[in-house]
């Protein structure tokens, strides 16, 4: 566990932040091996009709990724407290919370599928496997969910260093699941859908065991799993408007994909290699973001507001500096960029 309640607020915050930018690296990378896996094996069509709805699985996928990242924060306030009491309770109300938001999101997302579907007018060729991307990627909502809050759960204690082991394992199975249910068992897009969400429920149940083992506030006993209503409602208040706003983020994506779907099917591909583009782009200002909140949650539960300004005056001066930086290369260096990745 990293102490970010004592040190150097900004040398705290680089150090939080590589380990997270070297594990999205590793995320983007599988996702440069993934477009070439199913491109090469389904061909472009298959790869389109992901796109289609990328950005409403996205939609579903950031609400409950946003509520995970809620939940951690009020664990990591707790863990600036160092009370152990207060920290287990807070781990039992997030596994609760979890388990209801995953159940709400996978029946409405199942039994909504088709005016969702419909809403997004996927062209007529991409449609049947844009279908069942969606339902495969709604089935594994569950794992998601495992993944993100145990990784979360590291963030807060501010494990880096295993946090990135976890991430990586989290991308090479993703790899080795694609080839097994898209190239050796045939599965299309859902075998797409199938990798990602099991490669997640495993390292998030690796790293539940690792967390119990090493760390006493993880050891759940059946006598703990008390359901604390005011947990409850204190976790709800502060997760839900961030799983909103997170869900909120990706309501433009949604509508320019939509815009997207009805110019036919090449547009659509174009566009799914242009989010993979952009992903890669903004990473280390989500790593950097999410180094911040860490930061932010432990000094505000040990009472150090002070030095979450100083956490925030130096965060905005790096992350003010890369966009300027990224921004220039762009403008330049845009064709180059597209022409080398649509020859991988």
């Amino acid at each position: 566990m990293t102490d970010m309640t004592v040190g150097k607020p900004l040398t705290l915050l680089v150090k939080f932040t590589i380990p997270l930018i070297i594990g999205n690296l590793f995320q983007q990378l599988y996702s440069l091996i993934d477009t070439i896996i199913v491109g090469r094996a389904l061909g472009l069509s298959s790869l389109g009709a992901i796109g289609a709805v990328a950005s409403l699985t996205f939609f579903l996928q950031g609400f409950l990724q946003g509520i995970a990242s809620g939940l951690s924060l009020v664990l990591a306030q707790r863990l600036g407290t160092k009370d152990a009491s207060r920290i287990r309770s807070s781990f039992i109300a997030s596994l609760y919370l979890s388990l209801f938001f995953i159940l709400l999101i996978s029946i409405l997302g199942l039994l909504f599928s088709d005016y969702l579907l419909g809403m997004m007018q996927i062209p007529v060729a991409l449609y049947p496997e844009s279908k069942t991307y969606f339902i495969f990627s709604i089935i594994g909502l569950a794992g998601m969910m495992v993944f993100h809050v145990m990784i979360n759960s590291l963030r807060s204690l501010g494990s880096t260093r295993q946090l990135l082991y976890y991430m990586i394992l989290s991308q090479v199975l993703n790899i080795l699941f694609d080839v097994l249910f898209v190239i050796l068992i045939p599965l299309g897009v859902a075998g797409v859908a199938l990798a990602m969400a099991l490669s997640q429920a495993l390292v998030g149940i690796i790293c539940y065991f690792y967390l119990s083992r090493k760390i006493s506030y993880f050891r759940i006993k059946k006598e703990d799993l008390l359901f604390e209503f005011r947990e409850i409602n204190l976790h709800t208040k502060l997760s839900l408007p961030i799983g909103v706003q997170s869900a909120i983020i990706t309501l433009g994506s949604i509508i320019l994909q939509l815009k997207v779907n009805t110019l036919g099917s090449s547009p659509v591909e174009a566009h799914a290699i242009g989010q993979r583009i952009e992903a890669m782009i903004v990473m280390p200002l989500i790593s950097f973001g999410v180094a911040m909140a860490t930061f932010t949650a432990q000094n505000a539960g040990a009472g150090l507001m002070e030095r979450v300004w100083k956490g925030i005056r130096g965060s905005l001066a790096i992350s003010l500096s890369y966009s300027l930086l990224i921004g220039v290369l762009l403008f330049f260096l845009w064709h180059n960029i597209v022409s080398d990745i649509v020859r991988s």
